[in-house]
């Protein structure tokens, strides 16, 4: 039997209804799916201290939340854990030896982290923030999170967080901050508020 003969014929057999979606339905299915979905920012904080990136990344890759990062956090990222990577030895090892280990190790985060995080671009003018947000060089994952429209923003920089509200939340526009630990718990299901 050709396949459309087949399908039809599975249908009929097997009591089930036609499959039809519409442009509508499809819209809303997705509509739910996305609200359904946890999307967070990963502020290059939470990046940096290797216990946490990990468990970011197993969560990411299980489903459990949907990560964003911009070229501007990988920049960040990738700055702050090569001068660790220099610091680390006393003194610093600047030869061509280590050099070649700190950027295969590079690579291979990078390979990991860019097949399990998205990608959001973020240009100036970045929106505006919260009036206490005087760090500019936290702007840029404000706008990361207005651009992939997350819920949540997971960073270990807890002194720029937007202000505390009645409830204990640090929110803005409907996007919470919150650090890795906590996080963690909520994507778990173990967070108890």
């Amino acid at each position: 039997m050709p396949n459309g003969e087949r399908n039809d014929h599975e249908q009929q057999t097997s009591g089930a209804a036609p499959l039809a979606s519409s442009p509508a339905s499809e819209v809303v299915s997705q509509t739910q799916a996305s609200a359904l979905v946890i999307r967070a920012v990963l502020d290059t904080s939470a990046l940096v201290p290797p216990h946490l990136r990990r468990e970011l990344q197993v969560a990411a890759q299980a489903g459990l939340f949907v990560g964003y990062w911009s070229p501007w956090i990988i920049a960040e990222l990738n700055r702050v854990l090569t001068w660790r990577w220099i610091e680390r030895t006393t003194p610093p090892d600047l030869t061509r030896a280590n050099e070649r280990r700190c950027s295969v190790a590079a690579h291979t985060m990078m390979e990991l982290l860019l097949t399990t995080f998205q990608l959001v671009e973020t240009l100036p003018p970045y929106p505006p923030a919260w009036e206490a947000l005087t760090d500019r060089w936290d702007h840029p994952v404000w706008a990361a999170a207005k651009v992939s429209q997350a819920q949540y923003v997971v960073s270990e920089n807890t002194h720029d967080f937007p202000p505390q509200e009645a409830d204990g939340h640090y929110r803005h526009e409907g996007i919470e901050y919150l650090s890795g630990e906590a996080f963690m718990r909520l994507v778990a299901g173990t967070d108890l508020e």
